[in-house]
């Protein structure tokens, strides 16, 4: 294990102009080993670069929070190592912030190292491991991935480092059998109502019986992946420079660019804008009006607009003239106009006993609706079937007809798959999309104006 990940520090550097190195110490085999390695070993008893310990109680397990809190304490004393000790209640942040258990703890220990590593030549150590990578591979891979989501972990992220990156989990436990090291377990790594846990104790032995060397063939297919993904990266970076144009981006040259780096530069230019990672539909959405003009909605007043050869980003640009357009929800769909409409699905039989009916105008047959439906404003082409008349118009023409006035008619929602109307806000169903005898599930449309 030693020689595994000194040669791990030495490939990725990760204590090149180091001189003092904070661990993440919870008290498992994994971070005591590292804690210990680090000290006695990568740092000779600290003469080569500072090791301090940082232990972060998260109040979530009672007694055994304690226990853990009064085993790093005294593993820290006994070998000599500064312990940093905190206390934070991670559920409270949770409820906050509006997140899950596991990503308000992530969020407070990365905190806290980044207020103790300030200074520049300071390096954050986590006991990540081939097998936790290993994991991370099989969880992406599951829920389905990017594949920058498929190369694991990274052995350096920043001032991250990973020693026992290409370290297993068996080979740390040998390691702590060795050296007479005691390490406490986490309870809570034996609930299987966690993913991770699953993969861990239920999929990854069932894959140990078909290769006995998971993880070093995982550990191969992430070095290949990882690849890969750095060559994409540095393609989608040169393909973004030469999409250029002004204040904006060549929406032709745009148009010619492959479609796994067109899909990378979207993302990169909605990072930049909005400091978060776009899902996949709205990456899509931004493709289609390149290849055909109109505007999305990132944020409160910006849009990504498409128009005269040009993608750029546009502030303030008024309702009235833009083009909007969202996936469509199942819930909730706030729309540029301040409107929110929800959408309820429901068996038939539900809806033929509910006491207070919708308007028929706002209920569709579900199953009719194509999958690919937005949620948007009018375009020039659009066609709806108008309900028991079976005549198709504009959706032009038919504003027109239900003199609906000019200044509201780029506000009012429309669901629609490509250039064909399923609902129109204030006019109805068409055709093909309404209830009939065959119906046995509907989508009942509410309108809900925001203040």
């Amino acid at each position: 294990m030693i020689s595994k990940a000194l040669l791990s520090i030495e490939k990725y550097s990760m204590f090149k102009s180091t001189n003092k190195v904070f661990v993440g110490f919870s008290g498992g085999a994994d971070s005591t080993a590292l804690l210990h390695f680090l000290y006695f070993f990568a740092s000779d008893k600290g003469k080569k670069f500072a090791v301090e310990a940082v232990h972060i109680n998260h109040c979530l397990r009672g007694e055994e929070s304690i226990r853990d809190e009064n085993f790093v304490k005294s593993f820290c004393s006994e070998i000599g190592v500064k312990l940093h000790l905190k206390r934070v209640d991670v559920k409270n942040i949770a409820q906050e912030h509006k997140i899950g258990l596991e990503e308000a703890g992530r969020m407070v220990r990365y905190e806290t190292f980044e207020s103790l590593a300030e200074n520049e030549n300071s390096k954050i150590a986590t006991a990540h491991t081939l097998s936790d990578s290993c994991e991370t591979f099989i969880f992406n891979l599951v829920r389905g991935s990017s594949l920058k989501g498929l190369c694991g972990i990274p052995p350096v992220r920043g001032r991250i480092i990973r020693p026992f990156i290409d370290v297993t989990r068996e080979e740390i436990e040998q390691y702590c059998k060795e050296n007479g090291l005691k390490y406490i377990q986490d309870s809570t790594n034996f609930e299987r109502e966690y993913t991770r846990n699953k993969i861990r104790l239920d999929v990854i032995p069932v894959l140990k019986k078909i290769n006995p060397n998971l993880e070093k063939s995982v550990s191969r297919t992430l070095s290949l992946i990882s690849e890969d993904e750095k060559y994409i990266e540095e393609q989608t970076e040169i393909a973004l420079e030469s999409v250029k144009l002004g204040q904006g981006y060549d929406n032709e040259k745009f148009k010619k660019i492959p479609y796994c780096l067109k899909s990378r530069m979207i993302i990169k230019i909605v990072k930049e804008i909005m400091n978060k990672i776009p899902e996949k539909k709205n990456v899509d959405l931004i493709c289609k009006i390149i290849d055909n003009g109109g505007a999305v909605s990132l944020a409160k007043n910006k849009f990504l607009v498409c128009e005269k050869g040009l993608l750029k980003i546009v502030e303030n640009k008024s309702k009235n003239s833009v083009q909007w357009e969202y996936p469509l929800k199942n819930v909730n769909n706030l729309t540029e106009a301040k409107t929110n409409i929800i959408i309820k699905t429901i068996p038939f039989s539900e809806y033929k006993n509910l006491l207070e009916k919708p308007e028929k105008n706002n209920v569709i047959d579900s199953k009719k609706m194509p999958f690919e439906c937005v949620i948007r404003n009018r375009r020039a082409g659009d066609k709806f079937t108008l309900p028991f008349r079976k005549v198709t118009k504009t959706v032009k023409k038919l504003m027109n007809e239900f003199k609906i006035p000019e200044k509201s008619r780029n506000k009012l929602a429309i669901i629609a798959c490509e250039k064909e109307v399923v609902w129109i806000d204030s006019i109805g169903v068409s055709e093909k999309y309404r209830v009939d005898k065959n119906t046995e599930e509907v989508a009942i449309i509410y309108k809900k104006e925001i203040k």
